[in-house]
C-alpha cells in the first residue's frame, strides 16, 4: 500500500512551493520575485505566495540539452508505437475513417477540419522511475484506496523537480466547484480533497490586483494536500514571457506563472477565446528528496511519463473519458490495459 506522504514537504520546497503564485502576506526579499501581489476579484483577494523563488537551471545549455533530447526521445518512441502494431506489408493506415465523408473540395468542411484539435497532437509515454521536470507522475490503480483518495487515478504535473530538493506537483484532473473570480483569500482543502472556503479575515495588504474580466470564469483546480504557510495560487498556461511578464517555462510548451494577472483586453493573449488556455490551482502536492523515487521504484503507487503539452493545459471539466484513462491509453501497450481493466472493459 501507499506510504503516507507528509502534508506539508518542507525539505521539498523550502518555505513554500519554488514557483511563485499570487499571494498575502509578510514581504520577504526574493531574488526573482521582489514585490508581493495579491490576487482580488469582486469577492477578495487571491492566495499567498511560497517565500522561495524558482530554481533555474546551473546552465542555460543543459536545459537546452535536455528539451533537445525529451524531444528526440518522444519522436523515437512515438514512431515505435505507430509502426509495431502494423503487420509486415499491411498498408499505412489513412487519416480517412472508415465511412468519414471527405472534406476535399468543400471550402466549409476544410475549415471546419482544420478547427478541430487534432488528437495526433497528443502523446504521453512511460520514462521509467527516474522523475524529471515537466513529467506526468500518475497514480496506479490500486493506490489510494483508502486514505488519500484525492490522489486516486490522480494525474500530476511535475512543476518542478531535482534530486537534492524533491519535486512539486500539481493534480491535473481535480477541478473544484469554484472560478477564479468567486474565490476569497484562500481556498483550503480537508482530507477528502473538497474545496473548502475559509474565513475570511482582515489582513495588510499591500498591494492589491484585479483577476481579468476574461479569466474570471476559469475553474480552480485542487493542486494537492501540501498547503504552504503562504496560501498559494499557481497558473499553468502555454505563454512565455514575451506575451506574460516573468512567465517561468517549465518545459516546451508550458510556463507557469508570470503576470496574468495584468494583462487587458489590450494586451497579449488577453481575450475571452484564450481563457481555456489558463489553469489555476489552489495548494500542491509536495516530496522531499528522494521520496518520489523511492516510491515509484516499489512499482505500487506511481507511473512517471513524459507527455505533450496539450495534454497538461486540457480542461478537465465533463471530459467524455477521464484524463488518468486518455493519458495511460496514450501510453499503450501494458498501461492501455490497465486503463481497460480498471474500467471493466478486460
Amino acid at each position: 500500500m501507499a506510504m503516507r506522504r507528509s502534508r506539508l514537504v518542507s525539505a521539498a520546497c523550502g518555505s513554500g512551493c519554488p514557483f511563485g503564485g499570487v499571494r498575502r502576506g509578510r514581504r520577504v526579499e526574493r531574488k526573482l520575485r521582489p514585490r508581493r501581489m495579491v490576487c482580488r476579484s469582486g469577492a477578495g483577494e487571491g492566495g499567498e505566495q511560497p517565500e522561495e523563488g524558482p530554481r533555474e537551471p546551473e546552465e542555460s545549455g543543459d536545459y537546452a540539452s535536455m528539451e533537445d533530447w525529451r524531444s528526440f526521445r518522444a519522436q523515437l518512441i512515438q514512431s515505435g508505437l505507430k509502426t509495431s502494431g502494423r503487420r509486415e506489408g499491411e498498408p499505412m493506415p489513412t487519416t480517412q475513417g472508415e465511412g468519414q465523408e471527405s472534406s476535399e473540395g468543400d471550402p466549409k468542411k476544410e475549415q471546419e477540419s482544420r478547427d478541430l484539435p487534432s488528437s495526433s497532437s497528443m502523446w504521453a509515454h512511460a520514462i521509467g522511475n527516474r522523475p524529471e521536470k515537466g513529467c506526468l507522475i500518475i497514480a496506479r490503480p490500486d493506490a489510494f484506496l483508502q486514505s488519500q483518495k484525492y490522489f486516486h487515478e490522480a494525474v500530476i504535473f511535475l512543476v518542478d523537480y531535482s534530486p537534492e530538493k524533491g519535486a512539486v506537483g500539481l493534480i491535473l484532473n481535480r477541478p473544484t466547484q469554484f472560478t477564479l473570480g468567486a474565490i476569497s483569500f484562500d481556498i483550503t482543502s480537508p482530507e477528502d480533497g473538497q474545496g473548502k472556503m475559509p474565513e475570511v479575515e482582515d489582513k495588510d495588504l499591500e498591494e492589491k490586483v484585479n483577476i481579468p474580466m476574461f479569466l474570471r470564469e476559469n475553474r480552480v483546480y485542487f493542486g494537492g494536500d501540501v498547503k504552504s504557510a503562504a496560501s498559494t495560487l499557481m497558473a499553468v498556461h502555454p505563454f512565455d514571457e514575451t506575451i506574460i511578464p516573468d512567465a517561468q517555462k517549465v518545459v516546451e510548451g508550458v510556463y507557469c506563472n508570470g503576470k496574468w494577472f495584468e494583462l487587458g483586453e489590450d494586451r497579449g493573449p488577453a481575450v475571452a477565446i484564450d481563457a481555456p488556455k489558463y489553469k489555476f490551482f489552489a495548494q500542491y502536492a509536495g516530496w522531499a528528496p528522494g521520496q518520489l523515487e523511492s516510491e515509484l521504484d516499489t512499482d505500487q503507487v506511481w507511473i512517471a511519463a513524459a507527455c505533450s503539452p496539450e495534454l497538461v493545459l486540457k480542461q478537465v471539466i465533463q471530459l467524455p473519458k477521464p484524463l488518468w484513462r486518455e493519458v495511460l491509453e496514450l501510453m499503450g501497450g501494458e498501461y492501455a490495459t490497465m486503463s481497460k481493466e480498471q474500467y471493466g472493459e478486460l
